[in-house]
């Protein structure tokens, strides 16, 4: 009796063992960070065909938005963002119509660990004022717009 519950009890603490070893060396997941975009595009009737594929978009659709920064050197700096929310407000300035997009977003971890960096440098080194170039892809639709504004929420 002695033996089988020391064999049992051994068991038990073998298990419990290399189930923490292996628990301790998986690497625990990345968190999304929440990126919020500002852009003001001049072309509203090259905003219409993105806005159409986002009010044709269901809820929980797993349809992302690809936004890319102009490099002064090099390929251009994309991020994939996923669970887009739009807010449009259209007016007009001296003569001009404009759409103004906000943008709220979400960067999966890995995506932000690698692709984050590249794309706040290449804002940095453009220095003050809106970045003109920024390309917004949505389904199959693409527009182009000035980055006016750029936020991260991480954690």
């Amino acid at each position: 009796m002695r033996r089988v519950r020391s064999a049992v009890l051994g068991a038990l603490a073998l298990t419990l063992t290399a189930g923490s070893l292996v628990h301790a060396q998986r690497p625990l997941p990345l968190p999304a960070v929440t990126v919020t975009l500002t852009v003001d595009i001049t072309d509203a009737d090259g905003w219409l065909p993105l806005h159409q594929e986002v009010l044709g978009t269901v809820p929980g659709s797993w349809k992302s938005l690809v936004v890319s920064v102009p490099a002064r050197e090099g390929a251009a700096r994309s991020i994939m963002l996923t669970e887009p929310k739009f807010w449009i407000t259209v007016g007009s300035v001296r003569g001009f119509k404009l759409v103004n997009v906000y943008i709220r977003a979400k960067a999966a971890g890995p995506e932000a660990l690698q692709s984050l960096p590249g794309f706040v440098r290449v804002l940095a080194e453009a220095g003050g004022g809106p970045l003109p170039g920024l390309r917004l892809e949505y389904g199959l639709a693409t527009v182009i717009g000035d980055l006016v504004e750029l936020k991260i929420e991480d954690r």
